[in-house]
């Protein structure tokens, strides 16, 4: 966990910080709750679909702080909010990140 949150500290999600979270992941066994926790995708919804497009990003099993950030994305595509629930554990957090977009876009 402190290699992940070493590499993203201070940094804002990029192609470049995408492909080194692969490489470490490649190297260090890392539970797939801590693999994207740390990432700040600074609104960017290209930057998470990036990241879920990896081989290396688990099917399962993920942090809700990915989801989260995405459900705050005005822009974010409901196929990629979709990949990302269907990604994410079960939590508060996450059940209402995905209430508030129910919300917005159920008016």
């Amino acid at each position: 966990q402190l290699l992940v949150a070493a590499a993203c500290r201070g940094h804002t999600a990029s192609f470049a910080l995408v492909r080194t979270l692969g490489r470490l992941a490649g190297f260090v066994v890392i539970p797939p709750d801590v693999l994207l926790r740390h990432v700040d995708f600074g609104g960017n919804p290209n930057a998470v679909a990036f990241a879920l497009a990896q081989p290396w990003v688990p099917r399962s099993g993920l942090d809700e702080s990915l989801l989260t950030q995405l459900c705050a994305m005005p822009s974010a595509e409901a196929r990629l909010l979709l990949d990302a629930a269907s990604r994410t554990m079960p939590s508060g957090a996450a059940f209402r990140a995905l209430w508030r977009v129910a919300g917005v876009h159920g008016r």
